[in-house]
């Protein structure tokens, strides 16, 4: 079912919403939308109540001019978690969407939450001295909002293409269209904002239970999702056999992980 908030500055958010329990909100990642998560809305909706917001500027949800930084929606969330009334909130974030987590952490710390999922996402993006786990180095981060400016449609495929690489193309064409549902500038100063972040001084402050999960065959590097959970008190770490999309490739695996996790606590290991 499709339904919205609305936020202080006045932005619509609308999110779908499944089942019953414990709250868990997926959380998409860039110029995605909560449509990325249809394998796993009534999956997962057996013993949880699972929410899967458009981000500002994404999806269906309102596009403003302004407020395209990590913080804000962070700030987001947090207004969609009090309008709802949630407690003991289980926050799952797939790349950009493990950063937005990090910042409600940041910002709010435990207050409402429950657990936290964190799938396929450096800690920090851009490479640079003592740090080889990113996606860019500092030069390309420029090139990228450059290229967006210049033409936004070709450069949602040449990213689509790299972290999509196992998808089928009919897949792909609709993850394009799903990108250009945000706006180029918003696009644009997302993307800056998003890459110009370093998380790695919060992730070590988290104190709830917390399952990492990385890919093989995603361009983000296994060992930025060993990081992190090594960083992190008590973490689960669960490694899949394909890419960047494992939860439509390996959508029933998946599945299983996540809820299995939501189910019971969780101790350290690997899973290959």
């Amino acid at each position: 079912m499709t339904r919205h908030v609305r936020t202080a500055d006045g932005c619509r958010i609308c999110y779908d919403e499944a089942g019953s329990g414990d709250p868990l909100i997926l959380i998409h990642g860039f110029a995605q939308s909560a449509a990325v998560f249809g394998a796993q809305l009534e999956a997962l909706a057996g013993r949880n109540r699972v929410i899967v917001p458009d981000l500002r500027g994404h999806g269906r949800s309102d596009k403003p001019s302004r407020g395209y930084r990590i913080a804000r929606l962070a700030a987001d969330v947090r207004e969609l978690i009090f309008e709802l009334g949630l407690t003991r909130v289980s926050l799952l974030g797939w790349s950009m969407g493990c950063a937005v987590v990090w910042s409600y952490w940041d910002l709010f710390g435990a207050d409402r939450l429950h657990k936290l999922v964190l799938v396929d996402q450096s800690a920090m993006l851009v490479n640079r001295k003592g740090w080889t786990l990113g996606f860019l180095d500092p030069d390309q981060l420029f090139r990228q909002s450059d290229a967006i400016r210049a033409d936004y449609p070709s450069w949602a495929r040449g990213l689509t293409d790299l972290i999509a690489a196992g998808l089928p193309d009919s897949r792909k064409e609709l993850l394009v269209e799903e990108s250009l549902r945000l706006p180029t500038e918003a696009a644009d100063a997302l993307l800056f904002d998003h890459c110009a972040n370093d998380w790695r001084d919060v992730i070590p402050t988290i104190t709830v239970p917390t399952l990492v999960i990385g890919a093989k065959q995603s361009p983000v590097p296994a060992d930025a999702m060993r990081w992190i959970a090594s960083s992190i008190a008590g973490a689960t770490l669960a490694l899949f056999e394909m890419g960047h999309f494992m939860f439509i490739e390996e959508a029933e695996d998946f599945n299983r992980v996540v809820g299995d996790f939501l189910a019971s606590a969780e101790s350290h290991e690997e899973r290959i």
